[in-house]
């Protein structure tokens, strides 16, 4: 169902809209407002999912422009710094992040924004970059379902994501093996020499669990080694690792809080829309905003003013990990 900002304005209202609330909400103190992306949309993916390829290169480009222009782009340090009680965010701050380590992303995305001055945040999944030619489950039964990936794929991801953990995955299996095609080869993700070197030119990387599971579907020591063992990997290959998470898929639970607690990551982002102000409210459970097949730059104007006008939530008592946010939580 289309959100409310995608409901009241559409077409050239929605540009005319945008620009008005862009000049006229007020942008809250420290506010932050957090984008996610996860693919672009470029040739030679098609085998992959095209569900998380939302964004052509040039309406990224566009949508780029947007944020040098007229926003303040900040990096995963300032708002851990923020976090901290360091100093302020600026006034219309916004962080660009990217989930699960897609080549496109340093091949593609990263030059767009480094030539605009913009420094992004790579949540990565630590065994895919160990193993590049590893597929994510739901490119795994894309390429599975061939034909019927449009209208079996929709069914069988809610299946999945509803599914205990092992369970989901022997489903996987199940269907990839009965497509007679065998475990996908290609290499679609970036691996640790490669990380490496966006690092040094830049980019902020964090850990986005080792293989991806949903952690609300996980028995706790699966949770606890998916956490402890990312963070390790990536503090290794890494000279400037981030103690920042990004639940997979959104997914979480008072244990997964519970256990993500007891880890060094000092700010985890979950799905849920909306923007926050670091140091206030749960800093493990940070909104972010996702940028969709439907967001062209008006769109994302519209939602960058609403999300970094809104009033933000009273910090939290000491000990509270009461998900404030109800999207994939239990």
């Amino acid at each position: 169902m289309p959100s409310i900002v995608e409901r009241i304005a559409s077409g050239r209202a929605l540009e005319i809209a945008s620009r008005l609330a862009s000049r006229t909400v007020p942008w809250r103190r420290g506010a932050l407002v957090t984008l996610t992306y996860h693919r672009l949309l470029i040739a030679g993916n098609e085998d992959l999912h095209p569900g998380l390829a939302t964004v052509d290169p040039d309406l990224f480009s566009l949508q780029m422009d947007e944020l040098a222009r007229d926003w303040n782009p900040v990096t995963l340090g300032d708002v851990l710094d923020a976090a901290a009680g360091g100093p302020s965010l600026p006034s219309r701050a916004v962080l660009v992040t990217f989930d699960d380590g897609y080549r496109d992303f340093g091949e593609v995305a990263w030059p767009i924004m480094a030539a605009r001055g913009i420094r992004p945040t790579l949540f990565v999944v630590t065994g895919h970059a160990t193993d590049p030619n590893r597929w994510f489950w739901w490119d795994r039964l894309h390429r599975a379902l061939g034909r019927d990936s449009d209208t079996r794929l929709p069914r069988l991801s809610a299946r999945v994501k509803a599914l205990p953990h092992y369970e989901a995955m022997d489903l996987v299996n199940d269907v990839e093996r009965e497509s007679g095609l065998g475990p996908p080869r290609r290499r679609v993700t970036h691996d640790w020499s490669e990380l490496r070197r966006l690092e040094a030119e830049g980019v902020d990387i964090a850990p986005h669990t080792v293989t991806h599971p949903l952690l609300h579907r996980c028995p706790p020591d699966l949770i606890s080694g998916e956490l402890r063992d990312s963070w390790t990997r990536i503090s290794g290959e890494l000279v400037r690792p981030r103690p920042a998470f990004a639940y997979p898929d959104g997914g979480f639970n008072p244990e997964v809080l519970e256990l993500m607690g007891a880890t060094e990551m000092e700010i985890a982002f979950t799905t849920a829309r909306g923007g926050g102000r670091p140091g206030w409210g749960d800093p493990l459970l940070l909104p972010r905003v996702n940028v969709g097949a439907r967001t062209d730059v008006a769109l994302l104007r519209a939602q960058l003013a609403v999300f970094g006008g809104t009033p933000m939530r009273m910090r939290s008592e000491p000990g509270n990990r009461r998900p404030a946010y109800p999207r994939n939580c239990d």
